[in-house]
């Protein structure tokens, strides 16, 4: 990948695992995400997320037995923060777990995210990494949590 000292990336290849993220016209480039198009996620990367575990943010492994945080849009949930802990299986947004420094930067940046957050509907789940189920829901791959998992309102 090229870049600047300053963390700034190339429209036309995918960014390097870690930190700092590229900065592409202001914006944070997440390490599934092509720099041309932050809505477009690479789907190798999205598969390594899956069968990582790997952090969809900057890319880099979570150590076994760590916490890891998960996005969960409650519209989608058909559900409010009451409901989703009593529910037995939760899926993640973009199936994709963060490191807490991770998600910190994806709530402050991400416009989708920032508009879940607005209508109050943005739940952030921390769970034990080894809780993060790997499955298919109507053939599509799905992360899920299982367990241990708590809402973090601190996050948001």
């Amino acid at each position: 990948m090229t870049s600047s000292s300053a963390g700034a990336a190339t429209a036309d290849v995918l960014t390097d695992a870690g930190w700092p993220r590229p900065i592409i016209g202001g914006w944070p480039i997440p390490w599934v995400s092509h720099p041309s198009n932050l809505s477009y996620q690479d789907a190798d990367r999205m598969q390594a997320v899956l069968d990582g575990p790997l952090c969809q943010v900057c890319g880099q492994p979570h150590e076994a037995c760590c916490r890891v945080f998960l996005c969960v849009n409650a519209e989608n949930e058909g559900t409010d923060r009451s409901v989703v802990l009593s529910e037995q299986i939760v899926l993640a947004m973009d199936n994709g777990v963060m490191h807490e420094r991770c998600v910190r930067l994806a709530i402050a940046r991400c416009p989708v995210l920032r508009e879940i957050q607005a209508k109050n509907a943005l739940i952030v789940l921390s769970a034990v990494v080894d809780d993060v189920q790997r499955g298919e829901i109507d053939g599509r791959p799905q992360l899920a949590v299982q367990g241990s998992a708590a809402i973090i309102e601190d996050i948001i």
